[in-house]
């Protein structure tokens, strides 16, 4: 319908260009009644030159205002008109609200915004507008170029008022009413949801100074209150319980230093548990983190102590355990021992581990070769006395002088039982070798009759004197 007016009123004024307002009417018994107004402007931009400004009625009921002939508009190319009247210079009335015609030649025109007001015209009022003044200047503008068109609004009373019938200024009006009177409907509507909004708004704001006090012993910061108060709310409402039945509150950490939000009623019954707030309140974990610090560092400094480390290491050690993950199962402080492994069949590196007697667990700390290399050698060169103590214990059997036990003790590659304990060996015995004359081999056992090492020692009279010995054992 509105193509069809266009396209009617467009052809009826094709070849009746003027620069002052001109009307007519037609239609016929198929298609309806139009009225038609319009003006040829001015335009800047050739072969764009000679635009018209449009008004017209279809039936009494649709009303189009367009401007024709102005330029090939397309969607795309962000399309907006400007207006300024001759009665109104400071004022530029601004057109972003706008369609295009299939043919990309007609612009038509749907929103007015006052550009100081920011207030929108309708379509009839800013029609209206063009009678009041004498000429407007109206610059069309996409991305690729502007338009200044000027339109003389001489007769433009006579013809819009043609255009314009009262029947159709009675539906707007109407219309108006209408709107007027559901806005009204709203306005109302908004004032009683705004004076619940206040009560609730006062109400929120005695639970919340109420939360705030009960909150007041964990030292909270502004923010942090903030985050913890909108977490309640905002669980109150997901587990639909009152906030002020809320008479008492405390927040629980756990041995990972993550926090719970316990609120309780007047009887101290719980209402709801908050899992995992401690983000919302740094500023307590921190302090709760550096309590524990200081309680774990004592504690673990008593364990340390127990192995008379250097000043240094006993740092070093210190820091790294007070540097591990915190555990779920156990606190640093329920560790009552602390042990230093040298390697063994079970172990290939020196190893340091805390140890939970009543729960029978461990915690390990990495890298001990580097946190207390001095220890670690001190603990291998006493392991290397003992076992070298042990096997001279089990040769006594065969009477060894001074002189023979620093022979072997010269001879034996303690080195290469560093895996091994004192106690592992349980039998020492010399071995005459029939096949290498002068060869002598001292064998060490342990209690499964595995041979655990041997000492291989070359010398013709060591290995006489044994040999004497040996026989001697036996006959005895």
């Amino acid at each position: 319908m509105k193509k069809l007016l266009v396209l009617l009123s467009f052809c009826a004024i094709t070849n009746l260009y003027s620069q002052s307002w001109k009307f007519s009417s037609g239609g016929n018994a198929f298609d309806g009644k139009y009225k038609t107004a319009y003006v040829q402007g001015k335009g800047s931009e050739f072969p764009y030159n000679k635009p018209l400004l449009t008004v017209n009625l279809y039936n009494d009921e649709s009303l189009n205002f367009y401007i024709a002939s102005a330029g090939y508009f397309q969607s795309e190319s962000e399309t907006s008109v400007k207006w300024i009247f001759s009665n109104e210079p400071k004022v530029i009335y601004i057109t972003e609200d706008l369609s295009i015609s299939k043919d990309n030649k007609i612009i038509f025109l749907n929103s007015f915004k006052n550009s100081i007001t920011r207030e929108y015209l309708s379509r009839l009022d800013f029609i209206n507008k063009l009678k009041t003044a004498s000429r407007v200047d109206v610059r069309i503008s996409d991305k690729y170029d502007d338009n200044d068109i000027a339109f003389k609004l001489s007769g433009s009373s006579k013809a819009i008022n043609f255009v314009i019938s009262k029947k159709y200024k009675n539906k707007i009006e109407a219309i108006k009413k209408e709107i007027e009177l559901e806005y009204e409907l709203k306005r109302i509507e908004i004032e009683k949801k705004l004076i619940l909004e206040n009560e609730e708004k006062e109400k929120r704001e005695l639970i919340v100074k109420n939360i705030s006090s009960l909150l007041n012993n964990y030292n909270l910061s502004e923010i942090e209150l903030d985050k913890v108060i909108s977490k309640i709310i905002s669980y109150s409402k997901i587990e639909n319980f009152n906030l002020d039945s809320i008479a008492s509150l405390n927040i629980e950490s756990t041995k990972t230093l993550s926090a719970h939000l316990n609120l309780l009623d007047q009887n101290d019954v719980l209402i709801y548990k908050i899992e995992y707030i401690e983000y919302a309140i740094g500023s307590y974990i921190n302090k709760l983190k550096t309590q524990r610090r200081g309680m774990d560092s004592l504690h673990i400094s008593k364990l340390i102590k127990f192995h008379k480390l250097s000043k240094d290491e006993s740092n070093n050690l210190l820091k790294a355990v007070l540097n591990l993950s915190p555990s779920k199962k156990s606190l640093l402080t329920d560790f009552d021992s602390l042990s230093v492994n040298l390697p063994s069949k079970f172990i290939s590196d020196p190893s340091i581990n805390l140890i939970n007697t009543k729960n029978k667990s461990e915690k390990s700390i990495p890298y001990a070769s580097r946190l207390i290399p001095e220890y670690i050698k001190q603990l291998t060169v006493k392991r290397e006395r003992d076992i070298i103590d042990r096997s001279l214990f089990l040769l006594s059997k065969y009477q060894l002088t001074k002189e023979e036990e620093l022979k072997i003790i010269n001879s034996f590659q303690v080195d290469k039982l560093s895996k091994t304990k004192a106690l592992e060996i349980t039998t020492a015995q010399i071995v005459i070798n029939r096949k290498v004359p002068g060869l002598t081999k001292i064998a060490l056992y342990n209690k499964s009759g595995k041979n655990i090492y041997t000492i291989n020692i070359i010398g013709k009279t060591f290995a006489k004197q044994l040999k004497r010995k040996i026989s001697k054992l036996k006959l005895g």
